[in-house]
């Protein structure tokens, strides 16, 4: 009986005020509708949950109906009253009916459809409120049954889930009406629903026994980034692949630093280059990427993986990455996002030197400094060359000394004896660069910066690895460093002679030479040796 009163009740409700008689009282027919419905899902899951007069499923078709009702009711009569009412019910009706058990696919089904339905309607009567409470009422199912039910083995649902709403989320953003007053608010939960996904990729990251399913993970996250691109390619609001850049470049540090596993490598070597390319692509026609926090991972992975030891992965991958940003950047004038890479690059040499350079693994340290050091000096000419100035002023000058530095690993490593030559091609190659950045930017200071640099370098190497064996090839690289000094700063154009000084240096390197009597070979006056064992007419000659 109580059932039947309050089904009769409700539906007459809503029928009466359906009649001729009702249009010229509108708010009172729009409360009485509200009510009817209100009535309809209260009996409903009474007769469920309280009187146990119909099973669960039967129920939860009564309330679809119900749901479809207000929402058709909403659309006749112009009231977001309705429509509100229609969409609490939609939403409540899997609370109300829930048996405690694991059904995902039904309940996002459902879930889905009423977003779909929900968000036609929001648009089509131009109520942003609609699509908000759609929006915040989905995320809290999303992350309810993700806090009660989420196991490893449905981390691949869970992924397709939050794709999914993210999807159906932005695609209101292509559906929306443009120049429409209520457009923006519109956007805006557009936007928070369709970067919902991302939060899911960082707590999949920030979660070992999830982090560990990283095929899942980054594949979502690509997925995820693409659309956000695509997004902000052909609509608005621009700066989403940013945002998506972000979250890249936030769940591989995550990741690293709380579900790295060996298994991993070098699966994230292609996956870090993936997520590199596809950021150079989003941001194309911009002078701003997120692709240099891609590239973080690299200093990372040098520091985490044993593996890494042989370079020929890790620093070939970023060598071609590195040179894919530079050909953006002189594509777009983005000097900031080239020498932001660079520099990351640079990073991860010194943090792989300082862990793996060893005599076995010399050659090939060495040929990668060449290479790395050549593109960061050729860089900036080929950019003036192509009339297109890599900004700010500074950043290449700075990119070049750091270089240069980096280079103080070969003279403290184990092997350094053996490195001397090595170490002067790749001086020179620096230090070549810092002269031609000083030639075209009538700056002496990066030249005067890059050679005291190298100096100090080669004065490591002297005070560590200098011997009686390696003298005559030790005075050769410091007289031709040396010449080489003064020849840069006459092709530099340093007509006031301000860096003419830094060839002092050598005189520096061979008075030190000089007052080491170990290294006296043939002995000089300087020499002990010599000085007690010759005659005094013999030291006259001599001198």
């Amino acid at each position: 009986m109580r059932a039947s009163i309050g089904l009769a009740a409700g539906t007459a409700l809503i029928a009466v005020c359906e009649m001729r008689m009702a249009r010229g009282y509108k708010l009172t027919a729009d409360a009485l509708d509200g009510a009817g419905i209100a009535i309809l899902y209260a009996t409903l899951f009474a007769t469920h949950a309280l009187w146990h007069l119909a099973s669960a499923a039967v129920v939860f078709g009564a309330m679809l109906v119900v749901t479809a009702v207000a929402v058709a009711l909403s659309i006749r009569r112009d009231s977001v009253f309705i429509a509100l009412l229609g969409l609490l019910g939609g939403f409540a009706t899997p609370a109300l009916l829930s048996t405690g058990e694991n059904k995902p696919i039904a309940l996002f089904t459902y879930l889905l459809l009423l977003n779909i339905g929900l968000a036609w309607v929001a648009m089509t009567k131009r109520w942003p409120l609609l699509t908000a409470l759609t929006v915040v009422l989905t995320i809290v199912y999303e992350w309810s049954w993700l806090a009660k039910f989420l196991t490893v083995s449905q981390l691949p649902l869970a992924a397709t889930i939050f794709a999914t709403f993210g999807l159906a989320g932005a695609a209101t953003l292509f559906f929306a009406r443009r120049g429409d007053p209520s457009q923006p608010r519109f956007d805006i939960s557009a936007v928070a629903g369709a970067t919902m996904p991302l939060l899911f990729a960082v707590f999949g990251a920030a979660v070992p026994a999830y982090g560990a399913r990283y095929n899942v993970l980054f594949g979502f996250l690509l997925l995820v980034t693409a659309a956000l691109a695509v997004i902000a390619r052909f609509r608005e609001p621009r700066w989403l692949y940013l945002l998506g850049g972000v979250t890249t470049a936030a769940v591989l540090v995550i990741w690293s630093a709380v579900s790295y596993n060996a298994g991993a490598w070098p699966a994230i070597v292609g996956w870090v280059a993936v997520f590199t390319i596809v950021q150079l692509a989003a941001s194309w026609g911009s002078k701003a990427s997120m692709a240099p926090g891609v590239l973080l991972m690299f200093p990372i992975l040098a520091a985490l993986e044993p593996r890494s030891a042989s370079p020929w992965l890790l620093f070939g991958t970023l060598f071609v990455l590195l040179a894919l940003v530079a050909a953006y950047a002189l594509r777009h004038g983005a000097g900031i996002v080239y020498f932001a890479s660079a520099l990351l690059a640079l990073i991860a040499e010194v943090t792989w030197s300082v862990k793996y350079l060893a005599p076995e693994r010399l050659v090939a340290a060495l040929t990668f400094y060449a290479v790395f050091a050549l593109l960061f000096a050729g860089v900036p000419v080929l950019a003036r060359r192509l009339g297109r100035e890599l900004g700010p002023p500074a950043a290449s000058s700075f990119i070049l000394v750091a270089a240069t530095a980096v280079l103080l690993a070969f003279a403290v490593m184990p092997g350094a004896s053996d490195a001397l030559w090595g170490l002067a091609v790749l001086l020179a190659i620096a230090n070549a660069g810092a002269i031609v950045e000083a030639r075209a930017r009538a700056n002496r200071i990066v030249m005067i910066a890059g050679a005291i640099v190298s100096w100090i370098i080669i004065g490591v190497w002297l005070a560590t690895s200098l011997g009686a064996v390696n003298l005559i090839a030790a005075l050769t690289v410091a007289a031709g460093f040396g010449l080489f000094s003064i020849g840069g700063a006459v092709w530099a154009r340093d007509d006031a002679g301000r860096s003419i000084f830094l060839v002092l240096f050598a005189y520096a390197f061979l008075l030190y030479i000089v007052l080491q009597p170990s290294l006296a070979i043939p002995p000089w006056p300087s020499s002990r040796s010599f000085s007690s064992s010759t005659s005094p007419s013999a030291r006259r000659r001599s001198t």
